[in-house]
């Protein structure tokens, strides 16, 4: 490494804190970085996070940690993984899942697209490769936040891991329950990568008529087009 590096501002600024969109793209310092923490994965560029010695040396950085179990979704270092990272290390871990198809009921999944922010997902329906794809039912009714289970639930088609293809998704008010609990969001149609994606028809709360109604919307991968 050059010694410029060693002593400048910017290295120091890029190994104690989150990488800036300055270094986003800069493997040098992002490897810097990575090694101290896997934390910063998440601020590289997209396209660093699928470098092969990004992933690497974030890898290594976790397996330094002994109690980390990338099978064990009860571990906050594992739920705060960014999915590329995740996936990488699941399946060094995981060789005998590449590639094997399995159908799997209620089994707990890594949290990706609309289960993002869910701590807790359990899928039941076909996998390959150790990820939803096919037919399947995904529910987040054992998360819990600020003392009240706000559940989800999706059911459909997916490809790696994400809704993909024709799915409905349905999110309950707190502390109500699939399958008759009350629902307060219910979009069916198309889904891209985990992302809303069609023309189509959803029921949510109208702000204008105070009460919660059908509609028609337009999502373009997840963004809606007013």
């Amino acid at each position: 490494m050059p010694q410029y590096i060693k002593s400048s501002p910017s290295f120091e600024i890029a190994l104690n804190t989150n990488l800036s969109n300055k270094y986003k793209n800069d493997k040098e310092i992002a490897l810097i970085t990575i090694k101290k923490s896997n934390y910063a994965y998440k601020d590289v560029s997209e396209k660093l996070k699928k470098d092969k010695d990004i992933l690497e040396a974030a890898t290594k950085n976790f397996f330094k940690k002994s109690n980390d179990d990338i099978n064990d979704h009860d571990n906050i270092s594992v739920s705060l993984l960014h999915r590329d990272l995740y996936w990488h290390i699941f399946y060094k871990v995981n060789p005998h899942k590449i590639d094997k198809k399995e159908y799997v009921e209620s089994e707990r999944v890594m949290g990706e697209g609309i289960f993002d922010y869910a701590d807790k997902v359990h899928y039941t329906g076909d996998m390959l490769h150790g990820r939803p794809h096919g037919e399947g039912y995904a529910t987040n009714e054992e998360s819990e936040w600020a003392d009240a289970a706000v559940p989800s639930t999706y059911k459909g088609e997916w490809l790696n891991g994400l809704p993909h293809g024709k799915g409905e998704l349905k999110d309950y008010e707190p502390n109500h329950f699939p399958p008759n609990g009350k629902i307060m969001y219910h979009y069916i149609g198309n889904f891209v990568n985990g992302k809303k994606h069609d023309v189509t028809k959803e029921f949510s709360y109208n702000f204008d008529e105070r009460k919660s109604k059908w509609r028609k919307v337009r999502y373009k991968f997840g963004k809606m087009i007013k």
